[in-house]
């Protein structure tokens, strides 16, 4: 069986991935998911610093930060900036094609293996992953 793995979704209302870069979202609904089944853990405020510049390393920094507190693994949102490459360093980001986080929690139990998979290489090998 596959080991269990800890997103994050971003989202605004709890309920839906928001129209705009991950680090912009109001805060993070973090799961832990098996492969079966989601468990919601808590939900974490974006206090990550506003960004200076598009693609502000000091942005991408905070939101990791904050996340690597809660052994996050994977980072689902539908949109990513610059930010990209530095973020998948520490985490594998998803690209979510839908709009509730509901199915994109879904999604990501289907697809446990593949997200497991880009987990276990090195972060400059490492890849995002588009689900939906």
């Amino acid at each position: 069986m596959v080991e269990e793995i800890i997103i994050a979704c971003a989202t605004d209302n709890e309920e839906h991935f928001p129209d705009k870069h991950s680090g912009e979202a109001t805060f993070f609904m973090i799961y832990k998911i098996d492969g079966i089944k989601a468990e919601f853990i808590t939900r974490v405020e974006n206090t990550s610093p506003e960004e200076r510049m598009h693609g502000d390393p000091q942005k991408a920094k905070g939101v990791v930060g904050l996340l690597m507190e809660k052994n996050v693994d994977v980072i689902v949102s539908k949109q990513y900036g610059k930010n990209l490459k530095r973020i998948k360093d520490k985490v594998v980001p998803v690209i979510i094609k839908t709009d509730k986080i509901e199915d994109g929690i879904g999604l990501c139990i289907e697809n446990i293996d593949r997200l497991r998979n880009e987990l276990n290489k090195d972060g400059e090998e490492r890849r995002h992953i588009i689900l939906g």
